[in-house]
């Protein structure tokens, strides 16, 4: 209500929110110390082990189901933990970004041992239904056109060596990484496919289309 002192206004809240900050991190770094990439490096860690013990626990066929249950709940909340530590300590410190990308890749590593596992505990138990109904189509009136027990037992075995080297192939990049991060080395780089999402024919007419609009 009174522009002649609108200037004076922002200048004083201007000095005091970079007053306030500069006077909190003065305090974050000298007096109450406290860094968070140790606590991200653990927290990554403790992702890749509970990957690891969830994808074995999955496919244990002998493993209790709550058991499971649990396991699977804990796996998000510690990937959320993981990901919102990584937002907070990115502007913390040089060697904080350094460490940036290898962290991600083991979150990344860690994700795809956990999905791998689940599409083969899902093809697991497709692999089983399908064995019970082709099971009871052969004790039952057979016909010449539908698959026979024995296709199907052929067709799970296919699919569960598939799994198996999937889940192999993913240990393996997950305790790679874990051991070249260890080391203080580089890791790979996932080897992702790069490939056109739309026609390309039809996106650069929309986009005539559209600058002509």
């Amino acid at each position: 209500l009174e522009p002649t002192g609108a200037y004076p206004l922002l200048v004083a809240r201007c000095t005091e929110i970079a007053l306030g900050i500069i006077c909190a991190a003065l305090v974050s770094r000298l007096i109450l110390v406290r860094e968070l990439s140790p606590k991200l490096v653990e927290l990554v860690r403790a992702l890749t082990r509970r990957a690891d013990d969830f994808a074995t626990v999955l496919l244990d066929p002998d493993a209790d189901r709550e058991r499971v249950a649990a396991k699977r709940a804990e796996l998000p909340k510690a990937y959320l933990d993981v990901r919102a530590m990584q937002r907070s300590r990115y502007f913390e410190r040089a060697d904080a970004r350094v460490l940036d990308q290898p962290l991600r890749r083991l979150t990344q590593a860690a994700l795809e041992l956990c999905v791998t596992a689940e599409a083969a505990a899902s093809h697991r138990v497709a692999s089983l239904s399908y064995a019970e109904k082709s099971l009871s189509r052969d004790n039952a009136t057979s016909h010449t056109n539908e698959p026979s027990a024995e296709d199907g037992r052929i067709v799970s075995a296919l699919v569960h060596a598939a799994d198996e080297r999937d889940l192999a192939l993913a240990r393996t990049r997950l305790r790679e990484g874990m051991a070249a991060f260890d080391r203080g080395e580089e890791l790979p780089r996932p080897d992702i496919a790069c490939a056109l999402w739309s026609d390309p024919v039809a996106a650069a007419l929309t986009g005539i289309r559209s600058a002509l609009a």
